[in-house]
């Protein structure tokens, strides 16, 4: 049986588009290009600024280049000093207690706090924040109000506290000068360099004695008011000249409660001091008129209120030694001519061991060095001036004769205060400006 067909579709044909025509692509416009000169400047100034922080860093830390951030820029280790200041009989010195280590820059400001935490207190109203090391100088900044230190802590105040941070600083090898950075000077400090040098009165009286063969005359004269502080002063006006002598001694001839009369000293031209011992003598022999006491004398120098004095000088001892003891005695002259006259300085002594002898002659070496010459300020020549011949109206009868003292000199007058000048006066002042001074002048 045939199956009935099934009708097809035709199927439709989409005709095929005529090719557009060819269109190049769109180029992108060039990237503009920075020009190279701003390059190279701009490179210039990066490596300016990289310099100049990294010498800023270096200068305030310390630190080389290449090596850690925490070693010191010496090559000493850095040593903190512990001290204190003694105040003595008549004077002050630092005395030593310890010293500890830093091992790097960050702890120099730890050390040298724990040694004196009341300098490094915040709290304080001046304190010392940071202390940087530049090769053999550590510069020491502060915080708070400098004034306290350059104005308010007086004359001896800031020497003491400048001198002990110095020597703290200084106590080992590598640092050699402290750096106190301060904003500005003051009436009793100013910012600047300092070295143990410049603290001579405030050393260790051994560390004086240890030096004082280097002909320093700073140090001579320190070392010879410590020994002779407390001793007594004895002034001849006649001579015009003064020793001082220790506190056991007595004058056999001069001034004062403890004078006594010896026959050995009853001439005018010379002075005696014996020790409570009655073994040591000094004794001051002056010749108006003869220069040239001794007989064969030698040459020598000696150290008078430190300078170097060049006189002549005769020795003689005498030594006796027994079993039990060795018996010294010693007798010593120095002269010096000053003005036509002849000084001689004397010294005896009778010692029963090296000690005592020593002792002895270290004394008189003292005394000696204190021995020096002075003016008298002479007599006034003219007769009292009367105040009324200078008054105006002058109100007294006395005529001015040729032996009268001039008039006194002009007064200060004006300032701050407002001095008034006397009666007969009026104030001369030089200058308009407000608290001007003056002189006074007769009307």
């Amino acid at each position: 049986m045939l199956q009935p067909q099934v009708p097809v579709s035709p199927v439709p044909v989409t005709p095929t588009p005529a090719p557009a025509p060819s269109v190049p692509p769109t180029q992108p416009p060039p990237p503009k290009r920075f020009p190279l000169k701003w390059i190279l400047i701009i490179a210039l100034l990066a490596g300016i600024v990289l310099a100049g922080t990294f010498l800023i860093f270096q200068s305030q830390s310390g630190f080389f280049l290449g090596q850690p951030n925490d070693v010191v820029k010496t090559n000493e280790t850095i040593r903190i000093g512990e001290y204190k200041v003694l105040a003595k009989d008549g004077w002050e010195e630092l005395e030593y207690i310890s010293a500890r280590e830093a091992k790097n820059a960050k702890e120099i400001l730890m050390v040298f706090s724990q040694f004196y935490p009341e300098y490094t207190d915040k709290n304080k109203e001046m304190y010392i924040k940071e202390i940087v090391v530049s090769g053999d100088t550590a510069e020491v900044y502060f915080g708070g109000d400098e004034g306290w230190l350059t104005d308010r802590m007086g004359s001896a105040g800031p020497y003491n506290y400048s001198g002990l941070v110095t020597f703290a600083l200084t106590e080992g090898s590598g640092i050699k000068k402290v750096d106190f950075k301060l904003q500005s000077a003051g009436t009793h400090f100013s910012p600047g360099i300092s070295t143990r040098e410049d603290f001579i009165e405030l050393w260790p009286t051994e560390l004086l004695e240890k030096n004082v063969s280097q002909g320093n005359k700073q140090v001579q004269e320190s070392l010879q008011f410590r020994k002779t502080s407390n001793w007594k002063i004895y002034t001849n006006t006649k001579h015009h000249f003064s020793v001082k002598y220790p506190q056991d001694f007595s004058i056999v001839r001069g001034p004062g409660e403890d004078a006594k009369t010896d026959q050995d000293y009853q001439d005018v031209n010379q002075v005696g001091f014996i020790s409570s011992s009655k073994l040591t003598h000094f004794k001051i022999y002056i010749d108006p008129k003869n220069p040239g006491i001794l007989t064969s004398p030698t040459s020598v120098t000696k150290t008078i209120l430190g300078q170097n004095v060049e006189g002549k000088e005769n020795k003689q001892t005498y030594q006796e030694v027994s079993p039990n003891r060795i018996t010294t005695q010693l007798s010593q002259d120095f002269s010096v001519v000053q003005n036509g006259k002849e000084y001689l300085v004397s010294f005896s002594t009778t010692t029963y061991s090296p000690e005592e002898l020593s002792f002895a002659t270290e004394t008189f070496d003292q005394f000696l060095s204190t021995f020096k010459f002075i003016e008298i300020t002479p007599s006034p020549t003219c007769r009292p001036r009367p105040a009324c011949l200078d008054a105006k109206p002058i109100t007294c009868l006395i005529t001015v004769t040729a032996d009268m003292c001039p008039p006194a000199e002009a007064k200060f007058c004006g300032g701050i205060a407002n001095i008034e000048c006397p009666s007969g006066y009026t104030c001369k002042l030089d200058g308009f400006y407000p608290d001007a001074g003056g002189k006074c002048v007769k009307e």
